[in-house]
């Protein structure tokens, strides 16, 4: 995991480890898989332009999204039935989230005790016990 440089890469391990019809799930999108091809395609227009003999050891990545301050400018997005991946499933999400110092975003489709996830969370809907 130390080598791996880019999604690619984890896609064609992911491919490997999980049985097929997990891989597939994860890897395909819904109805058309239009937003899919649109996610896949804006990622194409964003380079990165290397610092070649520029000291980056020190760089603040922090960033404030909706009042919470996290590390870096990246979040996990929802992702459904995590557990189909990995037994422990949001609950490890949510730690590496924690451990990273970013947001994980829960989606509505989950297999873990919501009051777990979402004891230190905001909520978005008036009644809190609505939120999933």
């Amino acid at each position: 995991m130390a080598t791996i440089t880019n999604v690619t890469e984890y896609q064609a391990i992911a491919k490997q480890k999980l049985p097929k019809m997990v891989y597939d799930y994860y890897a395909s999108g819904a109805e058309d898989e239009w937003s899919l091809s649109e996610n896949r395609n804006a990622f194409t227009r964003i380079l990165f332009r290397p610092r070649i003999l520029i000291d980056v050891s020190k760089i603040d990545m922090t960033t404030t999204v909706l009042g919470f301050k996290i590390s870096m400018p990246i979040m996990i997005a929802p992702t459904a039935m995590q557990k189909m991946a990995h037994p422990e499933g949001e609950y490890a999400t949510a730690r590496a989230a924690s451990a990273a110092g970013t947001i994980m975003v829960c989606c509505c489709i989950h297999f873990s005790a919501t009051t777990f996830l979402s004891k230190n969370s905001a909520f978005f809907y008036r009644d809190r016990w609505l939120t999933p």
